[in-house]
């Protein structure tokens, strides 16, 4: 390690020494001892495998341009039970890709080709972005997540079969502009893929050889790619996980997440990164351009994080980390570079895990202790918790499509407690700046807005805030959404589990007496079995969706958006049922009353589904 950077430490430590009492870390380990490394990660490791019964993991340790560590861990393949090999297994690296694509944009910004400022539409050729907003969107944008795209989680990923060219998929689909660009931080695969072909075209390579030509080959990345699938010669060491079958997740929007890579491979790229865009004596950017990357790029509030040139930013108790994390179908990742420190941490499993981020955080705890933060001080006089009290959903996602209805599900409330305190996420927040609030017990925090009219209208959250929280009116909150749907239900649905099965031959003999009544009892049986239906298929499928990262929609979820249409015609067939029987005043009050608000109610049901999108023409 060079001098200056022992000094550095040395000074920092004599200085913490008198200013704070304790370390969060009781044993201060050190890098400088690789097999105390190896020795901490065979532990962690195979611990992380088996707590979340995945089947293997790799991972690689970088510093000062050197690799320290670099091994795999359990089954590439548990069907062939091929071990995972740093050297050798391919993960797919998921959103990890993004790191590549702004790689390739400062290539052509350094080279005159490219500028961040410029409309996006100036480079692009046979797709246009809508003039929505008078701002145009630009790469600034892109690499902040801030161009104003709404989201859609339908086709993350598909087959061979509907994968397509890069300019042909985003030539059929361009999602709508919601916000003025810059304005809110909303993650975006479309806009990724946007900037992608922006890269293909000003380049005159298709995006997959691009990041072979300038960036793999001339690192040596030789075990990685974003060709999709993966060339024969590295097919056999794809990691597959726990599948049995041959499935490969193709990204259509390929630049957010295509790659495929080693733990060896991608610690050649943390290096050249860490080291300014040097690798030995090759060099895939300028050392001004790789610091420039690695430097703040929009942050909404100087006084927290915010985003480098697709890195995300992290304050981990005064110590400074980009990086960012991935998930694909059969894979979860996670890089972290320390730019100060010299030092680069990639951990990729293949199955459902959160065990590279639990394995990150545990790898900076142990060599980088963290300042514990002192005492929160609460802000005195401020009503910031009181105006912030309410629900709120994320920004990414669906506004004109099925997407919309995930913004309804993930939800979060926030709670005014005493002595100015906010329950939030899970996590208790005490407001020490004006509107910034930081965690009790950690380095986590959260940031107000504030509309024209000074109401709370947004919030976005620290260590993983890829999203604002935006506050929604309290008729659109999940309290009142819930207490609407109970109602529209019991309205709906209750007659069925109500009456006895014994009474099905006594509404059988009614109705075939014929009449007004009969018809309306007919009407009102057609629209309450599609209610039940809807809700059935509804769950059913919600279900299927949220637990699987494929994000596949299910028959259920397409026959749920479906039935809206039936229960709307359903509903028009109640209300002239309903006009006769108050018009010939057939049946007792109580009936007339029961079917009015069974009319009331399919068209409530066929209006919550519009709002929130949960119809086939919208999915």
């Amino acid at each position: 390690m060079p001098k200056r950077r022992w000094s550095r430490r040395l000074l920092v430590v004599s200085v913490l020494s008198c200013l704070v009492p304790q370390l969060a870390g009781a044993e201060v380990h050190s890098l400088d001892d690789a097999g105390e490394l190896a020795v901490f990660l065979d532990g962690a490791v195979p611990a992380l495998l088996e707590s979340d019964e995945v089947p293997g993991m790799t991972v690689s340790v970088v510093r000062d341009g050197e690799v320290l560590f670099a091994k795999g861990y359990g089954l590439a393949t548990v069907a062939t039970r091929e071990p995972v090999v740093a050297e050798r297994t391919l993960f797919r690296v998921g959103s990890v890709s993004k790191i590549f694509l702004a790689t390739a944009i400062m290539q052509l910004v350094e080279q005159g080709r490219l500028d961040l400022d410029t409309d996006l539409n100036t480079y692009l050729e046979g797709v246009e972005i809508p003039e929505t907003f008078e701002q145009p969107i630009t790469l600034r944008h892109v690499l902040t997540h801030t161009p104003g795209f709404e989201d859609s989680y339908r086709d993350i990923f598909v087959g061979p079969d509907h994968y397509r060219p890069l300019r042909d998929t985003l030539a059929d689909y361009i999602p709508e502009r919601v916000w003025p660009p810059g304005e809110m931080v909303a993650y975006s695969n479309h806009a990724t893929a946007l900037a992608g072909l922006v890269v293909e075209q000003v380049s005159g390579e298709p995006y997959a050889d691009y990041l072979d030509h300038h960036i793999l080959e001339p690192l040596g990345m030789t075990r990685s790619t974003a060709q999709q699938p993966v060339p024969d010669s590295l097919a056999p060491d794809l990691s597959t996980g726990a599948r049995a079958d041959d499935f490969f997740a193709y990204v259509p929007d390929s630049p957010a997440g295509s790659v495929s890579a080693t733990a060896s491979d991608m610690a050649r790229f943390m290096i050249a990164h860490l080291q300014y865009g040097r690798l030995g004596d090759t060099r895939i950017l300028q050392a001004e351009t790789a610091r420039r990357m690695q430097s703040r790029l929009f942050t909404l509030d100087p006084r927290v994080n915010g985003f480098a040139y697709q890195f995300f930013e992290s304050d981990m108790g005064g110590l400074r980390v980009i990086g960012h994390a991935g998930g694909m179908v059969t894979h979860f990742t996670n890089m972290a570079l320390l730019p100060e420190e010299g030092v680069g941490f990639f951990a990729s499993v293949n199955g459902a895990s959160r065990g590279p981020f639990v394995l990150t955080r545990q790898f900076l705890e142990r060599y980088f202790p963290q300042v514990r933060p002192g005492p929160r001080v609460a802000l005195e006089g401020s009503d910031t918790a009181e105006r912030a009290a309410g629900w709120y959903s994320e920004s990414r996602g669906g506004v004109h499509h099925f997407s919309r209805v995930g913004r309804f599900m993930s939800m979060r409330k926030a709670v005014a407690g005493e002595n100015g305190r906010l329950q939030f996420m899970d996590e208790t927040w005490v407001e020490t700046e004006p509107l910034l609030f930081r965690q009790i017990d950690g380095p986590n925090w959260l940031v107000f807005r504030e509309g024209e009219d000074g109401t709370i209208r947004d919030a976005l959250r620290g260590l993983g805030g890829h999203s604002m929280l935006l506050r929604e009116p309290f008729w659109r909150g999940l309290d009142f959404q819930r207490a609407v749907a109970a109602a529209l239900f019991a309205v709906l649905l209750w007659p069925i589990f109500h009456r006895p099965l014994w009474r099905v031959r006594r509404w059988w003999s009614e109705v075939r007496g014929g009449g007004t009544l009969a018809g309306a009892r007919w009407v009102a049986a057609g629209l309450r079995l599609s209610a039940l239906a809807f809700l059935v298929c509804f769950a059913w499928g919600a279900t299927v969706l949220a637990r699987t990262t494929a994000m596949v929609f299910s028959p259920a979820l397409w026959i749920a958006g479906s039935l809206p249409f039936a229960i709307a015609l359903l509903s028009v067939g109640a209300a002239i049922a309903c006009g006769r029987l108050w018009r010939e005043g057939v049946g007792s009050r109580a009936t007339r009353l029961g079917y009015t608000g069974l009319t009331l109610g399919g068209f409530a049901l066929v209006g919550w589904a519009h709002a929130w999108n949960v119809l086939a023409t919208r999915m």
